[in-house]
Parts: structure tokens; sequence; C-alpha cells
């Protein structure tokens, strides 16, 4: 194992999960003033001239009502997936490391098998 290629391997990883929360960050800043704007054009164009506020009113509370349950109904298929990604993911590392442990104390069987086996073999050629 390589000290120095780990640790540049690791800064490495660590600054593109900084850009990656970074760049997500931003987007969802700009898609929150983005909609925001669209929000405060369509009050405005509702609540001036002659629109019919009771009809713009009334689709509003249906179509945001009908879209919650939209959201909340996608929000858990996405935590669902989100979650068993996660203990995939946890189960593969960690099968990942134990494979590795055990295929390196598997080379060091033999070594402790041999050194029980010589004191027994000694014992018996003084026999």
């Amino acid at each position: 194992m390589n000290a120095t290629n780990d640790t540049t391997s690791a800064s490495k990883l660590a600054s593109e999960s900084v850009q990656a929360v970074t760049d997500l960050t931003k987007k969802v800043v700009d898609t929150q003033l983005k909609l925001t704007q669209e929000y405060l054009d369509a009050a405005r164009a509702v609540l001036s001239g002659d629109a019919d506020k009771v009809a713009a009113a009334r689709t509003f509370l249906e179509s945001a009502q009908r879209e919650a349950e939209t959201y909340f109904s996608r929000i858990t298929e996405l935590s669902v997936a989100f979650g068993s990604g996660v203990l995939e993911l946890g189960d593969q590392v960690t099968r990942t490391v134990l494979d590795e442990v055990t295929t390196a104390a598997g080379h060091k069987e033999p070594d402790k098998e041999a050194k029980k086996a010589a004191p027994s073999r000694a014992r018996k050629a003084t026999s």
C-alpha cells in the first residue's frame, strides 16, 4: 500500500465531492430563484387586469394539493431507492474489506500451521 498515492487519491476524491456539492447547491439556489420569479410573475398577472381571481385561486389550490401528493409519493420512492442503494453500497464495501482481510489472514495461516506442526515433529523425533 502506498500512503502517498492513497492520500492523493483521497484528496482528489474529497475535492471532487466538495465540487459536486457546490455545483448542486448552486443549481438548487438558481432553481429556487427562478421559481420564485415565476410565482411572482403569475401572482402579478392574476392580481392585475381582468383576470378571474376566483378561478385562479381555485386552480392554484387544486393543483398545489394534487402536486403535493405527487411530490410526497415520489420523495418516498426516492428515499426508499436511496436507502436501498446506500445499504447495497455498504454491503459491497464491507464485503470487499472482509474478503481482503480474510485473504490476507489466509496467507498467514499456513505460517501458523507450520509453527504448530514443527514442535510436534520435534517431539516425535526425540521419542
